[in-house]
């Protein structure tokens, strides 16, 4: 039985997200979702909250009828290698992990903390679906829904309503 990890901000969880987990999955038995947070971080850049990121991720995949996947919270942490034993220590076991075939600085930094210890598996990437441009049609009130998933949407409404 084959576990794959992938790791992301999910700031929001979008459909390019769901793609990678797709194909993923076509690979492999099951997939580990890692949540990175910073308690830190720029509410800008990081409006959602770990505990709602993984409810977006607890209601697309099993709406998408995926249900072999575990999601956890993975802290940040600047020293690459400490980063690598407490994921290790947080994470199950995996074998290999996936990510986007984006150049982003999270990809960048996951490769390189992770690449010396496991395979890396590089989906193709959504053409035009990322966090940073959702958060700035979010903010922007432009058109947004059609680049996540439909209960994601609906969920995003939700927090933005009760948050006023």
């Amino acid at each position: 039985m084959t576990t794959a990890l992938f790791l992301g901000r999910f700031q929001p969880f979008h459909l390019g997200h769901l793609h990678v987990i797709k194909e993923a999955l076509k690979e492999v038995d099951k997939i580990i979702i890692g949540v990175a947070y910073n308690g830190n971080a720029d509410k800008n850049e990081n409006p959602f909250s770990v505990k709602e990121r993984i409810e977006m991720i607890d209601l697309a995949l099993p709406a998408n009828e995926i249900s072999n996947y575990t999601v956890f919270p993975v802290p940040d942490n600047e020293d690459d290698g400490r980063w690598v034993e407490k994921l290790e220590t947080l994470a199950p076991k995996f074998d290999v992990v996936y990510m986007s075939d984006k150049n982003t600085f999270g990809e960048k930094w996951v490769e390189r903390c992770l690449k010396e210890k496991y395979t890396i598996r590089k989906i193709k990437s959504l053409a035009g679906i990322d966090a940073t441009t959702i958060r700035e049609k979010i903010e922007s009130k432009e058109e947004w829904k059609n680049l996540v998933p439909r209960q994601v949407a609906y969920y995003i409404n939700r927090i933005m309503h009760l948050r006023g």
